[in-house]
């Protein structure tokens, strides 16, 4: 019979596979020896998930080398491969290998924050920037610049963070701190004071004139008291009085209100979605003059729950924040019959 022998390396590879949104497939390259026997004409590799039990067959020809195509990511083969004569008689299998295609790293991604805050005077502020981390490979790392706790002037400042996880996968993003002015208060004007009665001087005009010599300056007359008004009569229990004017509550402060977005599938089983939402709006019901979400709608989201983190301004170019959740929720995976 003809022999062979089968090289121990095995190389695992991963391939993107083209299909609706974007689906991952695996795969395994292995290699052996040319048999030693001159009736070879190919090789049969058989493989499986259990040792011993090959439940599917690819015949590679006269090569060294095959790839299997279609396999499931995180699942030992057992490989095994046998020459063939032109006949197609098959030789005695190979020493069997093992092979685990790797599980998929999970994408990192990140979201800024776009913190609003008032300076009660008017100098920087120190500001806390604590992004939202997702997915990656544990541990993740995260810098901003401005660093975290900078001191953030007056005004809108632009900032960015980085994530780096132990597989060296980096993602990105980039938001603005907006602070405000405190808020200015005018002093009410005090009333002027009323003139003297015609013929007399005031007190500050008898204190500026000169006293005659030999005269003693008079006296200031005491300030005199109008008497109180005596109380008005009771009214009869006939009449009614007068309501007296309250005061309603004071109108509520208008807020920017996230939309909320129903939970997703995954697209395909892919892991991910593209969610699609609605700009935020004011709590009056107005639309604000600028609006900006981080991530926007639109974007791809992974199997999980995601911050929205949205930001506005109104006609007076005041700032306002608010946040939502994006949740999408896998689908029932498909069982292969082997």
């Amino acid at each position: 019979m003809a022999s062979h022998k089968l090289l121990i390396a095995c190389v695992v590879t991963l391939a993107m596979l083209g299909f609706g949104r974007h689906v991952e497939a695996a795969s395994l390259t292995l290699a052996w020896d040319h048999s030693t026997s001159s009736n070879a004409a190919g090789y049969q590799v058989s493989y499986g998930t259990q040792s011993g039990k090959y439940t599917a067959n690819v015949k590679a020809g006269y090569v060294t080398s095959v790839t299997i195509n279609g396999l499931t990511e995180g699942t030992t083969y057992y490989i095994s491969v046998q020459s063939y004569d032109s006949a197609g008689t098959l030789g005695s299998p190979s020493q069997e290998i093992s092979g685990t295609v790797p599980a998929p790293v999970p994408v990192l991604s990140i979201s800024c924050p776009s913190p609003v805050l008032t300076s009660p005077d008017g100098k920087p502020i120190s500001v806390t920037l604590t992004p939202t981390v997702s997915g990656g490979v544990a541990p993740v790392s995260t810098s901003c610049s401005p660093a975290s706790g900078s001191l953030f002037s007056v005004g809108t400042t632009s900032f960015s963070c980085t994530a780096v996880d132990a597989a060296q996968q980096k993602a990105s993003c980039s938001s603005s701190v907006v602070v405000a002015a405190p808020t200015q208060t005018t002093a009410e004007p005090q009333p002027a004071p009323k003139p003297p009665p015609p013929g007399q001087d005031s007190e500050r005009e008898r204190d500026s004139k000169p006293t005659p010599p030999g005269h003693m300056p008079e006296p200031t007359p005491e300030p005199t008291t109008a008497p109180e008004p005596e109380p008005a009569p009771a009214p009869d229990s006939g009449t009614t009085s007068e309501p007296t004017p309250t005061l309603g509550p004071a109108p509520a402060a208008v807020t920017l209100v996230c939309p909320t977005i129903a939970p997703v599938k995954e697209d395909a089983q892919s892991g991910k979605a593209d969610v699609e939402f609605a700009d935020p709006i004011f709590s009056d019901g107005t639309v604000p003059v600028t609006v900006s979400c981080s991530p926007k709608s639109g974007s791809q989201f992974r199997i999980g729950t995601t911050t929205v983190s949205c930001s506005a301004t109104d006609a007076a170019r005041e700032p306002f924040a608010c946040t939502t959740t994006v949740t999408v929720t896998d689908r029932p995976k498909l069982s292969n019959g082997g």
